[in-house]
This record gives C-alpha cells, sequence and structure tokens, in this order.
C-alpha cells in the first residue's frame, strides 16, 4: 500500500486588485505573478530550487503567450530546471491547479510547489472577480 504525504497549504499571497481599465492595465498578467511567486516564496522561507512545480489556474491565455505559468516562475526567478503548467478549468482553474500540486505531492514526486490563480481585467469572462493568487504547497 502507498503512504500518502500530507499536504499544507501555506503562505497564501494575493496581488493587488484592479479594476477594469485601471491603474494595472499596463502590467502584465505574468509579471504580478511574478510578484506573487516571489512574495510567497519569501514569506515561506523556502529557496527557489527546493520548489518542485509551480501550477497556475488561468482561463484566458490568448494574450500571454504559451505557458503563463512557466513565464511567471522564471520571471520570478526560479531555476529553469523548475517544471511549470498552466491548467484551464474556466472558473475552477485556480481550484484545479491547487488540486493537481496537492497529489503530486501527496504521491511523493515532490515536497514543495506553488499553486495559484492569475486573472486580469483584460480577460472578464463570467467567473467573477479580478484575481491573482499563489500559495505555496508543502508537507
Amino acid at each position: 500500500m502507498t503512504i500518502l504525504q500530507s499536504v499544507l497549504i501555506a503562505e497564501p499571497v494575493r496581488a493587488a486588485i484592479g479594476t477594469f481599465d485601471g491603474t494595472l492595465k499596463g502590467i502584465p498578467a505574468v509579471d504580478l505573478g511574478a510578484v506573487a511567486i516571489r512574495a510567497a516564496l519569501q514569506r515561506s522561507c523556502l529557496r527557489a530550487d527546493e520548489i518542485g512545480t509551480v501550477v497556475t489556474g488561468n482561463a484566458i491565455q490568448a494574450s500571454s503567450k504559451m505557458n503563463a505559468a512557466r513565464q511567471a516562475s522564471i520571471h520570478a526567478g526560479l531555476p529553469v530546471h523548475v517544471p511549470a503548467m498552466t491548467v484551464n478549468r474556466v472558473c475552477g482553474s485556480g481550484a484545479q491547479a491547487i488540486v493537481s500540486t496537492a497529489h503530486e505531492i501527496m504521491m511523493g514526486s515532490m515536497d514543495s510547489a506553488i499553486a495559484g490563480h492569475r486573472r486580469w481585467a483584460g480577460d472578464r469572462s463570467s467567473c467573477g472577480d479580478d484575481r491573482l493568487a499563489a500559495e505555496t504547497i508543502g508537507n
């Protein structure tokens, strides 16, 4: 029988909340994601090379090119060998990012990871508010 590792969600971070066509409109969402990732690392006292993966949810990716999680993690200073994945489950994207990361930790693939969700006023959909959040997850 496989023994599953416990998962602890710690050190949540939220980036600034903007409004449609507001003061954050000129800041790419990937850059805001990098700010949240750096802050989560700092609060958690983990080193960037201790992160096993970065997973972020993002419902509308058209304006951020490919794999926004990878872009944000590199901009945040994580080593290029740390894998990153962007998931799209529309309004459930952030929750799926956390679940996917928790599964990897539970199965022993890694000890710590970053998961979160990113939205910005330029990707309006029916999902609700505009937010970006990142959580460090570890056992």
